[in-house]
């Protein structure tokens, strides 16, 4: 669990706040649509910045944030390649995956709640019915990436 950051990676992860709340200041209504045609420009836009964000979460040393920016974008691009629309089951948190991500963000540094944030996005992670959902196996990894004590 990271609990001191360099500037240099604050300075990374200012960046990186700020480029995900750009990405989720956008209007994501059509995720509501259940009609993949009006989803696919947004999924399409998140799975390509998430990616991004991921590699730079890498390189900033936050290993386990890092994994769940891929792994969303996977789920993503899961939606995309299968030409399927955010299922009734899975809107509510589809569409709000980015407090998850926001809320472990603004805990960086602060040991038990930077915890609690990691698995409340875990969980979200690993819930049934998400596509390419995190086994058991991949949470023991994820969470050895976050240093969990």
């Amino acid at each position: 669990m990271q609990h001191a950051l360099t500037q240099e990676q604050q300075e990374i992860v200012d960046l990186l706040v700020n480029e995900l709340s750009e990405l989720l200041e956008q209007d994501n209504t059509c995720l509501d649509s259940g009609i993949f045609e009006q989803q696919e420009p947004l999924l399409f836009e998140y799975a390509i910045h998430l990616e991004h964000l991921g590699n730079a979460l890498e390189l900033a040393g936050l290993a386990g944030l890092s994994f769940c920016t891929k792994r969303m974008s996977a789920i993503f691009r899961s939606f995309l390649e299968n030409k399927q629309s955010i299922p009734t089951n899975l809107k509510h948190p589809i569409k709000d995956w980015g407090t998850f991500f926001q809320g472990y963000l603004a805990q960086l540094g602060t040991k038990e709640a930077e915890e609690h944030q990691a698995k409340q996005l875990l969980n979200f992670l690993s819930q049934d019915g998400l596509p390419l959902k995190l086994n058991k196996e991949e949470l023991v990894k994820v969470k050895d990436l976050f240093n969990f004590s």
